[in-house]
């Protein structure tokens, strides 16, 4: 299936906005934070006046090793395994990080946030993850709280290693906004009009404790929709050697990317505005070229970059020629965009002590804006908004205005291999001097619902590929009135009024040349849902004592909603209560076998019935023994030897569902105080991240 979200969304939360909004689940418990390593804040602050570079550096890296272990598994009936770690730095004005073995299972998602809850990171998902590598952006403030939620069966397949916590020490937590100098311009001010396309392919690099350079997605000329990315040879190669060692290569699986870190209302007279409160972010990166004689280097992002509408891929002019007039879109001291504009020809030059003979590099002359740190590796764009080359530096912001940009004609053919030219990565089948700029296109509805017999649904690929071949399948075929068409739109209906089952609707945008045709698919359900599976099955049948609640969870129910599923029993159980969700809770009335059943639905009508048996024996608790029931001063669960030694939550509520006591422990013992209790009929839970227990107890006067 085709990702509908490659990039990961970081979002500051408005006054009006909550936290549940964002994070499915979420829960108010946490477990105690665990510190991070201490950091000598004065000595980095020293140390970055001694070096003269202080700009760019946000923060302290520091090593540090947190698994799955250390954090806390939760489970309620209603809701699947939710994992929690929090950290704390004191002091901190912001948090990144890097994560090893990072496994995420299908269906789970992680979250990043600030625990006062103004601030969010995710979902990220499986495919946001390249060999278990995956690194953050920055979550303001001084704790982080670490969310995974995923099915309760997968749970054995999660896994987390956090290697690298960096430490914010600047003045405020975005250091970078609002840094750049007073000469810089906003992207979205009038001089940007026009450029909105080559304003989304450009994202500001992250890495480590560093706001690093600037770079660009790229189109090539299959225009396939590969995430191709162009920056500078010298943002990799960090001791200047003109040579890219392992270990340089091997930072580019932590570097972050962020797109859309523009500010979205700068006003007169200063054309500045205040900082996004959103914006999208790629961990990780690859190496595909590079020549240090035209410092570029041509990386590909690793995930899809297909449905992001928000992001473009320029275009790019390989041919020797002197451009008139140049623009350039940049972060300059890692603030949002910006943009820089020369109206005259560009002069053509060498860099270093070559500059008068040699051809590599461009020269502009900025009548509005300027480049500065940061700004490094951002592309420089002709009349016709096609890129030219990328940022290789230039005197210090505000000062000569100007900035050398390595020539794309230069690096086309570069060292004359595939690995220091970008011939063999961007050329294709036909080898064009040039290719334009194209948003990236996305197949709407996003999430394509139910379809019954009587209705249809249209599905359109938005921002086709210019010059593609379209064409579009439904399978099975046998489910679909029309399973096929040539045409940017589909419209599909069920063949009839009997079937039913999961299709996919395939798009094909075929650009010839020998290229890979695009392709992008939904999944559509046809019709009623199909019979639901639940945990556990009640075959063999459930074994539970006189007295005792089971509680039994939907765990699959093909095309309908979870929530869906009607509840009830009959023989010695009952629905307690009569029951409408995900879960249904029967309470053992009587002696001998009972059966619970569930339905679920959409829109389409009823699922097939499914259910299971129980047999209700005496001595109520199940798995658990509880004793005495009922009982004054305090209850005694007792877990079988057999029970594995996990955290277990045990909550007390009343029949309204109000939680009135709650212990945590590891024993298989578990003493329970009663005395701050009326006496009455409560309910006793014991939660760990397998299993719910539920049993009534009595407290008596």
């Amino acid at each position: 299936m085709t990702p509908v979200q490659a990039q990961v969304r970081t979002t500051v939360l408005s006054e009006s906005q909550k936290i549940e909004d964002f994070i499915p689940f979420y829960t108010d418990d946490r477990p105690e934070s665990r510190l991070l390593p201490v950091v000598d804040v004065a000595a980095a602050i020293a140390e970055d006046r001694r070096t003269g570079n202080p700009d760019s550096r946000f923060g302290i890296k520091s090593s540090v090793s947190f698994r799955e272990t250390d954090g806390v598994f939760y489970k309620t009936p209603e809701q699947p395994t939710v994992w929690k770690l929090v950290l704390h730095s004191p002091g901190a004005t912001s948090l990144n990080f890097v994560m090893e073995n990072l496994h995420l299972p299908p269906g789970s998602e992680m979250y990043l946030s600030a625990p006062a809850g103004f601030m969010v990171m995710g979902p990220i998902l499986s495919e946001h993850v390249f060999e278990g590598i995956f690194a953050s952006d920055l979550i303001w403030g001084e704790s982080v709280e670490f969310t995974v939620i995923f099915p309760p069966a997968l749970k054995e397949e999660f896994s987390i290693h956090l290697t690298e916590a960096v430490h914010g020490y600047a003045d405020r937590a975005s250091r970078g906004f609002g840094d750049s100098g007073w000469c810089t311009v906003d992207v979205n001010c009038p001089q940007g009009v026009g450029w909105e396309m080559e304003r989304d392919a450009v994202s500001l690099i992250l890495s480590g404790g560093n706001e690093l350079c600037s770079g660009t997605l790229i189109n090539n000329a299959c225009q396939d929709l590969r995430s191709f990315y162009l920056t500078a040879f010298h943002c990799i190669d960090s001791n200047l050697d003109s040579v890219l060692s392992g270990k340089e290569l091997g930072k580019l699986n932590s570097w972050v990317m962020r797109f859309n870190y523009d500010s979205p209302n700068p006003t007169p007279p200063t054309c500045r505005g205040s900082e996004p409160t959103t914006w999208l972010s790629y961990s990780g990166a690859q190496f595909r070229a590079g020549w240090a004689n035209s410092d570029f280097a041509l990386l590909e992002l690793n995930g899809s970059i297909l449905n992001q509408t928000s992001l473009a891929l320029v275009g790019w002019d390989r041919r020797d020629i002197a451009p008139v007039g140049g623009t350039g879109i940049h972060h300059p001291e890692g603030d949002v965009k910006k943009i820089s504009v020369d109206n005259d020809t560009l002069t053509i030059q060498g860099w270093g002590s070559n500059t008068s003979a040699g051809t590599t590099h461009l020269r502009a002359i900025w009548e509005d804006g300027d480049v500065e740190k940061v700004s490094s590796g951002s592309p420089i764009f002709d009349f016709n908004h096609r890129a030219i080359g990328q940022l290789h530096g230039g005197p210090p912001g505000c000062q000569e205005l100007r900035g050398v940009y390595g020539r794309f004609f230069s690096s086309w053919t570069g060292g004359g291999t595939n690995n220091n030219r970008l011939s063999n990565w961007l050329g294709g089948g036909n080898n064009p001097n040039t290719v334009n700029t194209i948003r990236i296109p996305r197949l709407l509805p996003t999430n394509a619902g139910t379809l019954c017999y009587g209705s249809s649904q249209s599905f359109t690929m938005q921002n086709p590929i210019p010059g593609a071949v379209i064409s579009w399948q439904a399978t099975p075929a046998s489910l679909f009135a029309t399973a096929s068409g040539n045409s940017a739109t589909a419209i599909l209906s069920p063949a009839n009024s009997l079937v039913s089952g999961q299709g996919t609707l395939t798009f094909h945008m075929g650009m010839g040349n020998g290229c890979n045709d695009v392709v992008f698919t939904r999944t559509i359900w046809v019709g009623k849902p199909g019979m639901p599976v639940t945990n556990p099955l009640g075959n063999p049948p459930i074994s539970i004592g006189l007295g005792a609640l089971q509680t039994v969870t939907i765990t699959s129910a093909p095309g309908a909603l979870y929530t869906s599923g009607v509840w009830w029993a009959n023989g010695s159980i009952t629905a307690n209560p009569p029951a409408a969700g995900q879960a249904g809770v029967f309470e053992a009335t009587s002696l001998g076998t009972g059966n619970f059943f569930v339905q679920t639905s959409n829109s389409c009508g009823v699922s097939p019935t499914a259910g299971g048996a129980m047999n209700v024996t005496s001595g109520g608790g199940g798995m658990y023994r509880i004793a005495p029931n009922p009982a004054r001063e305090e209850i005694t669960v007792e877990l079988p030897d057999s029970a594995p030694e996990v955290t277990r939550k045990i909550l007390v509520s009343g029949l309204s569902g109000k939680v009135l006591l709650e212990i945590r422990s590891v024993e298989r013992r578990i003493k329970i105080p009663l005395k701050a209790l009326q006496p009455g009929i409560y309910l006793l839970q014991v939660l760990d991240a397998e299993t719910v227990f539920t049993s009534k107890i009595a407290v008596n006067p």
